[in-house]
């Protein structure tokens, strides 16, 4: 059926948006691709498809491909938050840190409350080794009393990262009192048994910092967070 709303009209948008979907659900990602470049090349503003094209781009870890399709959205609607956030994470993927903060910093101009936007521009912060901006951004978050487990494991890995191990595992101790709220019941137990396991400071925190650097990347914290949908 949506092959041939295309052949009754290629520029169908959302009929190639669906096409696409449905061939990625089939793993035929470079025919969904070429479904999408088709449809721009004859909507060359249609904002779906280059949603659709950029995701599948990100996909690929065509991050560069990626970035030009999230400009282009965030040309055609200035006002979406949502729109620079994605761009400011295929920014983030693609190593691109000041441009990830710049973007994530506009979402957040757009809507102040949204919670992935503030990890994002954590995590940037964290990147570029500006650990007091992104202390004090969790800091704050903090004080909300909202996907806590998050923010204080986040914090631990800066305090890590500055061989601070004391405040490290404050920050970790803190964070497995939340953890239940923000991780699945499988990662929880991987927390706790860390927590268990290892006696000393030092390879407690190395192996927490490990273990959060794994749980907290982009994708993975996406899948897994149960309440960051209800606080953006």
């Amino acid at each position: 059926i949506l092959k041939k709303a295309l052949e009754y009209d290629a520029s169908f948008t959302q009929a190639s948006v669906l096409l696409s979907k449905a061939l990625e659900k089939q793993n035929k990602i470079d025919e969904a691709i070429d479904v999408l470049k088709k449809g721009l090349e004859l909507e060359p503003d249609a904002s779906p498809v280059c949603a659709a094209l950029g995701k599948l781009y990100m996909k690929q870890g065509l991050f560069p491909d990626a970035i030009e399709m999230f400009k282009i959205n965030t040309c055609l609607k200035s006002d979406n938050a949502l729109f620079h956030f994605i761009l400011g994470k295929a920014y983030l993927k693609n190593q691109n840190y000041i441009q990830a903060i710049d973007a994530s910093l506009e979402s957040l101009r757009l809507k102040p409350k949204m919670f992935q936007a503030k990890i994002q521009l954590a995590n940037a912060y964290i990147s570029i080794r500006r650990y007091q901006d992104a202390k004090k951004l969790l800091r704050k978050m903090s004080m909300y009393g909202k996907n806590l487990g998050v923010v204080h494991f986040m914090l631990g890995n800066i305090y890590a990262l500055e061989s601070n191990y004391s405040d490290a595992l404050d920050e970790y101790n803190a964070g497995l009192l939340y953890a239940a709220d923000d991780f699945l019941e499988k990662e929880m137990e991987l927390l706790l048994t860390i927590n268990r396991q290892y006696d000393d400071e030092t390879s407690k925190v190395e192996a927490f910092m490990a273990a959060v650097g794994l749980l907290l990347t982009e994708n993975n914290y996406d899948k897994t967070n149960k309440t960051n949908k209800t606080n953006k």
